[in-house]
């Protein structure tokens, strides 16, 4: 039963359980029609609508005054009702032509039968299948060309000998041409007479509508059935139209002009002209007209009919146009796309009771508030019912009227079912009955829906209370920004109001901002203190930030934390009384524990109390996240709203303002800027000079671009120069803007300079402002004017205000950002909806499952281990992979030796050692070696390959072990000197209960659980180290064992849209990463040293291959990347990652690959202490110093103080061809450096050492393009001076060692399955393989595979009759005289062929050398595959290699080019000849993986050893090498892996390339989110993908209403209704669309309530409340949610009382602090 809001009254509401699609036959549309439609004119003389008109009254009307003439209703209750068309002539279904053929192609075209045997096997398989797979499948198996005449054998012409059908021939071809949409072919042999010769005519015959229809109705139902068909819902003869369904007007309504004249629907424009055209056909017919007339009106029909069903259908002339060449809207075009019917008005509705306005901020509002403008409040209304309890107050509402806040709009007396409004009654008159339902006005404390699209996360619509303000815009808290991605710069939000108690008790209890702290795709706070709030809190926590008395009072008054009494001022000397900063913000926090130390920020808190330090945006988060998972939602929001009701008041008292002080530059320091500026003008105007003098240095082809590059440079220099002497003296005590900063408020280095500087060059598309308005930037510039001024140089600031023109260019500067951001946000908006979409029907059950809408498993614990993300931190396993010894018997194996006395009591070593302690012992150790064993095998398979492998030690759990076993040590004073009185044995016992009980309700076992107790919790380190008692033992067991319940997921949960929308999100994060043009390099070219620019080196060895389409254009990422073919031989110094061990090694390295794109965004420059400098993009990662090991990041993070590596030695050129210039370049550079490095205090290992970064600038790039190297064996290259880069340009999606793509196309092609670009295998080695590098590389050396072309440098044909020396190519007369030396010896030598040509080949010494061939090698290659041909060869120590090959065949010379021809196809299957190595492996790569782990006796340690990566991928084969370890080799390509190892090995690939992803381009996401999308695509056996076509094809049972509702709607309607499918309305979508609420969430459950014990509760009329207190009525209420009987019989229900938040936590008397 459902209550109707407008008239009080309960009705019942039929619940849809399946919408079932067809085609409507003529017989049922003629039921259905209530008129014959045949006049083409709508109204009659007097403007009314025409009887049989498209308007006629029996079809519905659509205006006020009138009533329907077939359900006598008016235009509102009028739902409407079809007329019909009746056709002079059928015309086809133009939506089924394609299957109209098909159908006439398995039936036969004389007596409709079906052409195959009603025994054939195929008819059985056929009705197995899906009807819409039965006539595709059927039309495959027909194979007669007769009718009747079926096959019974195998071999053609075994027809049987008795005729089952009418013996008409089958049209050898059925297609379309022209207007005839079905023609069909035969062919007829024609004997001739005279000569006997029998050739072929083609018979072409057109098939009309008429002759389908006639064929298609004698087809019988059951032929029909295995077709696909049904007789209920279309036959083939229904997809002729003989009759045509006119929709009613309410569908195609008229509009009425301020004129008098009506405005009609298209859909009517194209009624009308099938009615006239239809009329006028009938007419000619019944004349009895022209064959040709009737044929061109017929097409007519034909036409009109097949665009007013889809106006840009395929075989029509052209798209059906209004008068004024506006194409007309028709049925598809109003249904398909994102404003059609389906995803506009049935997945996206309009709703009532909703609001939009700007939205503002508010510090005087709570988190989860919401200010809402008095005159929206009046205007929308809640629906209150009248009971006892409001009645009174609901009266004082109803007299205020709707004029008067607070009152009410209207009521509705629920039993008569009327609503009146109050506008014009008399209010006082009006009385109340209970049950009577009030339309009151918007009061405070009313929960709402708020909303800001796009919607792109379940944070963008929360729910708030609401706070009624005198404004006109929206406000709101402004930390509440983030998760909506709003600012206040003229946004606007929408507001909704719930209708029902249902609905807003959901609203404030799931949907609450307080409830949205944490976001699940980062488990980290998304809600958190920002802007002003930031910067009040980094003010207030200052050392010198103290307040009086009064002043305390004040601040803290409205504070909810604050329960009037004040802790010991800080100072007390005589009357003068202070309390700090730190003080007001420590009384507001929790009893939490904090250390954090970095160079940025230093603070620390105890127990709740500020002791040093400030607070920041990096501590501030911390403090949120901490609060929220110790303390629960509430505590969180407590204290934001405490913190901001503080820092408002202090900000009033104390203030914050920029000043022009702040911005304005010493007088002297601007004379010096100007000075600069003038210089930089005449130097690029002597430059300038230069070139038109013809004397500009290093003329070259590329005259303009070093022109322009020496320009940017210079430009550059002056504008990092300006910056550094303007900036040296600002920090945060001088300046605002830099407090700023460094609180994290706002700001960066770069809006400084900018401000207080000048703005810099301007770059569009990478250059400088272009020319344009004939050779001018703009018009009052001369013309080629090429100056600083003309070329967008911005020499003015922010606050000096900029001229006209910097104005204009600065704009088209900007407007570059605008449109790459717009097309960003498109691409990553469309895969993250297909994400959504591919996911949204996922939930979670009670049983902790993770199901598809029909109940089928996805996952059987949702993400293995049933937690809800926004539950879990990261923890860390340090010890028990690969342990070492001292810390394994240390602190957690047992020693019967052990001296257990000094840890516990006399009593607890006693009992411990009662009965079998040695066993115990045993079994104990046993038991951690076996985990040991257990984690380290995890490890292995989950860790990259020569990637850091710290990352792959974390994992996430709700419990911070750490932080609370630092609580439980403060709570009970254990310092570790007393003795504890619990023995390892007992708290192993306790542990094993522990597990018992956390796992009863998700009833599986979490292996990590036990190793994070273990790794963190050792019974052996607490007693040795803690001497935990075993009252702290049960409490902190008990804590955990709290936390473990409360994460649990609850059943119904939609994880689904969470983790496409966590992935989808990332995908915005994957960048382009490259460095300038003037960096200088160091190469090894071809075994000679080179010094050159990057830019400058690149730029050439592209224009070198612009013409032979090697060149890769990535337009998405506007970039150029060329793969380096292998006899170019590039190298250059790059060193290891690693610790001071494994890292740091200089090597040579190859380059396999380069590219150049387009910067984005300002470059970033460093300066190291050294005097080292280099340029890069802000997203390059850097190589820095990390702690104890060389990692990578991003060149945004760089911070001043951070350490890079640099070469502490020249590399090693010894051995290499080098000119006495770069010997003395590298001289000059590492001596200078050298003695000074000397100097320095810094850290040195292996061949670097560490240089401090000094400084930080951004600049803007000194070319149109920035590049990089990709480097295959370390992902590193090392620049001139030294300095290390990462190669990071795989990240952009091109290429890496291997040529794999990464970032948005790698994950594009992982979700939507298509074969990688460029494959890859992974290739682990056994044995002395995996150790010997030797070895390894001999595996490379015989897997690459080599062919004859791969090493050839030229082919030729040359005629040659004999072997005599006269004859022979000049330069091949040694080697045929050699040659004939050997032929004396070797009678099978003398043996030539007889004929003149010889294939001359040349091949490639270098190549050749360089995979180990020899000129003997490839003689017997040749041989073997030409047998029958004369092969002389040089020797390997020729001049030049040659191959001279004379075939032995019949030589016509007179047709010398059916020779050549022939000649050719030989040199083309030579070059294809196999030399050596695996298919389809084109490159091999030796590199060292550190990451592989071993078990050495009894321990495990990190061994290196070598694997193979490959360009190119053959799993099968490779797997076969002996030398091969087959359970780790793996290829990249998803479906390889899953044809050669199953679906398991495809979901774990899949997997580990989707995160690697997002590893690469350090992006992170809560893993599960990963798991659940790849347990998705492989959870029925195969792999399906993440688009349309994975989606429709995912689950049978899955209808075309949640099909429709992503893409190709038009194509899914039509297809359900020529099958008859139907929806079971068991999706998320197709729910949605039909106005049901989904299977998921709150709407997954229902309560089970017994009505008649209801009516058996006693009630106390005299007291209100009675019933409430008294617990007899308590117990009642109790029983009628008894369900006990239910649940016993339905064992799978499960119930997480654990996860229940507790919403009124006390926190006053609790004082247990937590610790990170």
């Amino acid at each position: 039963m459902v209550l109707n809001q407008k008239t009080g009254k309960e009705r019942e509401i039929s619940t849809i359980n399946e919408v079932r699609f067809g085609i409507l036959s003529p017989e049922e549309i003629l039921n259905r029609s209530v008129a014959h439609i045949n006049e083409p004119n709508l109204y009659d003389s007097s403007g009314n609508p025409r009887y049989n008109g498209l308007f006629d009254p029996r079809m519905g009307v659509i205006e006020r005054k009138r009533q329907c003439l077939t359900c006598k209703q008016s235009y509102v209750e009028c739902p409407g009702h079809f007329g019909h068309i009746e056709f002079a002539k059928p015309v086809y279904h133009m939506q089924y032509i394609v299957q109209i053929r098909k159908i006439l192609e398995c039936v036969c075209n004389h007596c409709g039968k079906l052409l195959i045997a009603k025994d054939n096997i195929a008819i059985e398989l056929a009705l197995r299948k899906n009807p819409a797979d039965r006539l595709d499948f059927i039309r495959l198996k027909v194979k007669t060309k007769i009718c009747g005449l079926f096959l019974v054998g195998k071999n053609k012409g075994d027809e049987s000998e008795e005729l089952h059908g009418c013996g008409f021939e089958k049209p050898t071809k059925i297609g379309s041409k022209e207007h005839n949409h079905v023609q069909v072919e035969y062919i007829k042999e024609v004997k001739n007479e005279e000569t006997g010769d029998v050739t072929k005519e083609v018979i072409e015959q057109p098939y009309t509508p008429d002759m389908v229809l006639s064929i298609f109705k004698r087809i019988s139902p059951e032929d029909a059935l295995i077709l696909g068909f049904s007789k209920d819902w279309c036959l083939p003869h229904w997809l002729i139209y003989t009759v045509l369904a006119v929709v009613p007007p309410s569908v195609r309504p008229s509009v009425r002009l301020h004129n008098s004249q009506r405005s009609e629907d298209d859909i009517t424009h194209k009624y009308n002209d099938i009615i006239k055209q239809n009329n006028q056909l009938s007419e000619f017919i019944k004349n009895g007209d022209s064959e040709e007339l009737i044929r061109d009106y017929h097409h007519l029909i034909q036409c009109h009919v097949a665009t007013l069903v889809d106006n840009n259908a395929k075989g029509v002339i052209g798209e059906a146009k209004h008068r004024t060449g506006r194409p007309l809207k028709t049925f598809k075009q109003r249904l398909h796309g994102k404003e059609g019917r389906i995803r506009s008005n049935l997945m996206g509705k309009r709703v009532d009771f909703s609001a939009r306005s700007v939205i503002s901020p508010d510090p005087s509002l709570d988190i989860d508030q919401l200010g809402v403008p008095i005159k929206i409040a009046m205007n929308l209304t809640y629906p209150e019912i009248v009971n006892k309890y409001n009645i009174n107050n609901l009266y004082k509402l109803v007299r205020n009227g709707s004029k008067v806040y607070p009152g009410s709009n209207s009521y509705t007396n629920t039993e008569e079912g009327v609503t009146k409004t109050f506008d014009h009654i008399d209010t006082s008159k009006i009385v109340l009955k209970y049950g009577d339902i009030v339309n009151r006005h918007l009061i405070n404390e009313d929960i709402v829906l708020f909303n800001r699209q796009p919607s792109l996360h379940k944070m963008s619509m929360m729910a708030h209370s609401i706070k009624i303000i005198p404004s006109k815009t929206f406000r709101f808290n402004v930390d509440v920004c983030k998760p909506y991605n709003a600012d206040f710069d003229g946004d606007e939000m929408n507001m909704h109001v719930p209708q029902s108690i249902q609905a807003a008790t959901e609203l404030r209890y799931l949907a609450s901002v307080r409830k949205q702290i944490i976001s699940p795709s980062t488990n980290s706070p998304i809600i958190q203190p920002s802007q002003d709030n930031l910067l009040g809190l980094y003010k207030i926590t200052e050392d010198d930030v103290f307040f009086t008395h009064r002043e305390v009072m004040n601040l803290m008054t409205k504070v909810k934390a604050f329960k009037g009494s004040l802790p010991p001022p800080a100072i007390s000397n005589g009357k003068k009384i202070r309390w700090s900063g730190k003080q007001l913000i420590s009384m507001i926090l929790p009893p939490i524990s904090i250390t954090i130390s970095d160079k940025n920020v230093k603070c620390q808190i105890t127990k709740g109390q500020i002791i040093s330090g400030r607070i920041n945006k990096t501590v501030s988060t911390t403090i949120v996240h901490i609060i929220f998972s110790e303390y629960g939602f509430d505590e969180a929001a407590r204290y934001m709203n405490d913190l901001q009701r503080i820092i408002k008041g202090y900000m009033v008292r104390s203030g914050f303002s920029i000043g022009m002080s702040d911005l304005i530059v010493h007088k002297d320091i601007r004379k010096k800027n100007e000075e600069y500026i003038l210089d930089t003008k005449k130097d690029v105007i002597d430059m300038t000079k230069k070139v038109h003098l013809n004397i500009f240095e290093n003329i070259t082809k590329n005259i303009e671009g070093v022109y322009e590059a020496m320009i940017t440079k210079r430009l550059s220099e002056t504008t990092n120069r300006i910056q550094s002497e303007t900036t040296a003296n600002i920090t945060e005590e001088n300046n605002r803007v830099k407090y700023m900063v460094a609180s994290g408020s706002k700001g960066n280095a770069t809006n400084i300079m900018q401000m207080m500087c000048l703005v810099g060059q301007q770059i569009i598309d990478g250059k400088r402002i272009p020319l344009g308005f004939s050779d001018r930037s703009l018009p009052h510039f001369l013309r080629y004017d090429n100056g600083v001024e003309s070329k967008g140089f911005v020499v003015n600031n922010y606050l000096d205000g900029l001229t006209p023109t910097e104005f204009f260019f600065h704009a088209e500067g900007g407007r570059e950002g605008l449109i790459d951001t717009a097309v960003k946000t498109a691409r990553s908006g469309y895969l993250q909806r297909k994400l959504v979409k591919t996911m949204e029907d996922l939930k979670v059950e009670h049983d902790y499952t993770v199901r598809n809408s029909n109940n089928k498993i996805v996952q059987f614990i949702y993400g293995n281990d049933g937690f809800n993300p926004i539950h879990l931190q990261k923890q860390t396993i340090d010890n028990l992979i690969v342990p070492e010894d001292e810390i394994l018997e240390d602190k957690y194996l047992m020693d019967s030796k052990e001296k257990w006395d000094k840890y516990m009591t006399t009593k607890s070593v006693s009992e411990m050692k009662k009965d079998n302690y040695q066993n115990k012992i045993k079994e104990y150790n046993e038991y951690l070696n076996n985990m040991i064993i257990s984690i380290n095998e995890l490890h292995q398979q989950n860790v990259s390959v020569n990637k850091t492998a710290e990352k792959h030690r974390i994992v996430l759990f709700p419990v911070n072990f750490d932080s609370l076993l630092r609580n439980i040590k403060n709570i009970y004073h254990l310092d570790g000197k007393g003795k504890s009185d619990v023995s390892p044995f007992e708290i192993m016992d306790m542990y094993k209960q522990l597990y018992k009980t956390a796992y009863k309700n998700v009833k599986t076992y979490n292996r990590m659980f036990s190793v994070l107790m273990m790794e963190k919790l050792s019974p052996v380190y607490l007693i040795k180290y803690v001497r935990i008692t075993k009252v702290a033992l049960e409490s902190m067991l008990n804590t955990i064992l709290n936390k473990y319940k409360k994460a649990l997921i609850q059943g119904g949960e939609s994880v689904g849209p969470i983790a496409g929308q966590s992935i989808g999100e990332l995908s915005t994060q994957l960048t382009l990463n490259s460095v300038d043009w003037e960096t200088f390099m160091l190469f090894n070219i071809n075994n000679s040293s080179v010094t050159t620019k990057i830019g400058e080196f690149i730029d050439d060895l592209l224009e070198k291959n612009k013409n032979n389409n090697k060149i890769k254009y990535i337009k998405e990422n506007r970039t150029e990347y060329l793969e380096l073919d292998d006899d170019i031989n590039i190298k250059v110094p790059s060193i290891d990652c690693g610790d001071k061990k494994s890292g740091g090694h200089m090597n040579w390295c190859k380059v396999s690959a380069i590219t150049r794109h387009l910067p984005v965004g300002d470059l970033v420059k460093i300066k190291t202490e050294s005097g080292r400098e280099v340029i890069a993009t802000q997203q390059k990662s850097f190589l820095i110093w990390n702690k104890d090991r060389i990692t990578t990041t991003n060149g945004s993070d760089l911070k001043i103080g951070d350490k890079i590596p640099v070469n502490k030695k020249c590399p090693d050129i010894s051995k290499l061809n080098n000119t006495p210039k770069i010997i003395n370049i590298l001289n000059n550079i590492y001596e200078n450096q050298s003695i000074y490095n000397n100097k320095i205090n810094t850290i040195s290992m292996n061949d670097v050492i560490l240089d401090k970064i000094v400084s930080i600038d951004y600049v803007k790039p000194t070319h149109q393009y920035v590049y990089d190297l990709t480097v295959p064996d370390t992902l590193n290259f090392g620049i001139l001076n030294g300095i290390q880069m990462r190669d990071t340009f795989h990240l952009a999606g091109v290429g890496s060692k291997s040529s794999v793509n990464q970032g948005v196309p790698r994950l594009e092609e992982l979700l939507e399955q298509h074969k990688p670009k460029n494959p890859s295998l992974n290739i682990f080695l056994n044995g002395e393989y995996a150790l010997d590098s030797d070895k390894a590389d001999q595996v490379c050396y015989n897997i690459e595979i080599v062919k004859i072309k791969d090493i050839i440098t030229s082919d030729a044909i040359y005629f040659e009759p004999t072997n005599d020396l006269s004859d022979v190519l000049e330069e091949d007369r040694d080697i045929m005289k050699l040659y004939q030396v050997f032929s004396e010896l070797d009678a099978q030598s003398a043996n030539i062929p007889n004929n003149p040509w010889i294939i001359r080949l040349e091949f490639n010494r270098h190549n050749m050398l360089e995979k180990k061939i020899t000129m003997s090698d490839i003689n017997l290659i040749l041989k073997h595959h030409l047998p029958k041909s004369n092969i002389v060869f040089a020797d390997d120590n020729s001049g030049k290699l040659i191959f001279r090959i004379r075939f032995d065949f019949d030589s016509n010379v007179n047709q010398a080019d059916d020779d050549i021809s022939l000649l050719n196809e030989q040199i083309e299957y030579i070059k294809n000849i196999t030399i050596k190595g695996v298919d389809d492996i084109l490159h091999a790569y030796k590199i060292e993986n550190n990451n592989k782990i071993v078990k050495d006796g009894d321990k495990y340690v990190s061994q290196k050893e070598y694997m193979i990566e490959t360009t190119g991928s053959n799993l099968f084969d490779i797997l076969c090498k002996s030398y091969v370890d087959s359970s780790r080799t793996y290829s990249i390509n998803v479906s390889e892996m899953y044809e050669t190892f199953g679906i398991e090995a495809a979901r774990w690939i899949l997997e580990k390339e989707i995160i690697g992803v997002f590893v690469l381009s350090d992006a992170s996401t809560n893993p599960r989110h990963v798991k659940l999308l790849c347990d998705l695509m492989t959870n029925r056996g195969t792999i399906m993908a993440a688009n349309r076509n994975g989606i429709n094809q995912s689950d049978n049972e899955i209808g075309p209403l949640a099909k429709s509702s992503f893409e190709e709607t038009i194509g899914q309607l039509t297809m359900a209704g020529l099958y008859g499918i139907s929806d079971k309305l068991k999706g998320v979508s197709s729910n949605i669309m039909v106005g049901q609420i989904p299977k998921c969430g709150t709407g997954y459950s229902e309560i089970l309530l017994d009505e008649d014990k209801l009516q058996d509760i006693e009630d106390d009329e005299d007291s209100a409340y009675a019933h409430v207190d008294y617990q007899d009525n308590v117990d009642n209420v109790n029983k009628l949610f008894d369900s006990s009987d239910y649940c016993a019989d339905n064992n799978m229900i499960q119930f997480n009382i654990g996860n229940i938040d507790g919403d009124e936590i006390n926190l006053d008397n609790i004082s247990i602090p937590i610790n990170i």
